[in-house]
């Protein structure tokens, strides 16, 4: 079910599935997909498109993890990281917003499947923080990364380190 109001913003369906579109035609050897609707449902406080999105976005997922393992050309050489650019706030009004003064919303989660990462469930211990995706995708890309903002360290865990 797609909502009524989109608040300016591309479904994220869309965006989705031309991404996807592209990584069958094209076959790069890295692709990022920024997917918003839970970000903005959440913005605009509603929660039952919140919901639905994020329940798709599942779909999303699991759909590309299928599609990588079918392909030859991906199957079983392929890391995907799934991330958040921030948390969100807890309570009532709180998971509407996000930022400095809203408690909670320094939290946030990552999930890393692939070839490379050893299945160990939801890990708890430990602070890893946004600025180490960089590095960690480029560990598994097979490169230094150099940029003019440091980045930080590879999480090893996600490697089996």
């Amino acid at each position: 079910q797609l909502p009524d109001v989109f608040y300016g913003i591309r479904l994220d369906a869309v965006t989705f599935n031309m991404a996807f579109e592209y990584l069958k035609s094209e076959k790069p050897r890295f692709l990022f997909i920024a997917l918003d609707e839970t970000d903005d449902f959440g913005h605009h406080g509603s929660y039952d498109y919140y919901l639905n999105s994020a329940r798709y976005t599942d779909d999303f997922i699991k759909q590309l993890w299928n599609w990588l393992q079918s392909d030859a050309d991906y199957r079983d050489q392929t890391t995907l990281i799934i991330a958040v650019d921030h948390g969100r706030g807890t309570g009532m009004e709180g998971w509407k917003s996000h930022g400095k003064k809203t408690a909670n919303s320094d939290e946030t989660w990552f999930a890393v499947i692939g070839p490379d990462t050893p299945a160990l469930g939801e890990i708890r211990e430990g602070q890893y923080y946004n600025s180490q995706y960089a590095g960690t995708m480029s560990y598994l890309l097979g490169f230094d990364y150099k940029n003019e903002r440091p980045v930080g360290k590879v999480i090893e865990k996600v490697i089996g380190r």
